[in-house]
């Protein structure tokens, strides 16, 4: 009888610890793949501001629909490049931009970051943002798509 109960006890803290372990991985991959979208945005404002110190103002426009790794020192790990198609069976925490869809695609190892409607992967993509000042100076900024 005591085995038993030392056998449940055991079980039961192993599972709580697996289930913690479980829990700190999906954390921690979602705050690297948040880390990656927020240099992307900051590689994105330095463009903006290069363009707008040179004087190119009206080249804001054309960075809508570009791939925002391009504005990485280097590339995310496990990033396959710029494809024309989606790759068959897309490994975990694979990296990719769509170039018909102009969506930068992130396939998570964790199916808990996908949330709810049967997604198989997020994305982001580079749209105009807030602008507006006079003169008609565009905006852009990388928005998640639901």
């Amino acid at each position: 009888l005591e085995f038993a109960v030392v056998a449940v006890v055991m079980a039961l803290l192993a599972w709580f610890w697996i289930r913690a372990v479980t829990d700190v991985q999906i954390e921690a991959e979602k705050a690297v793949v948040g880390v990656h979208v927020r240099h992307m945005q900051t590689g994105l404002q330095f463009k903006v501001t290069e363009l707008i110190v040179a004087g190119r103002t009206g080249e804001i426009a054309g960075l809508i629909g570009q791939n925002p790794v391009q504005w990485l020192p280097q590339p995310p790990q496990n990033y396959l490049g710029e494809l024309e198609k989606p790759p068959a069976g897309s490994a975990p925490k694979t990296w990719y931009f769509d170039r018909r869809s102009r969506q930068l695609i992130y396939v998570p190892g964790a199916r808990d970051l996908l949330g709810e409607g049967g997604r198989e992967h997020l994305a982001w993509h580079v749209e105009a943002g807030a602008g507006g000042r006079e003169g008609g100076l565009m905006g852009v900024r990388i928005v998640q798509i639901p």
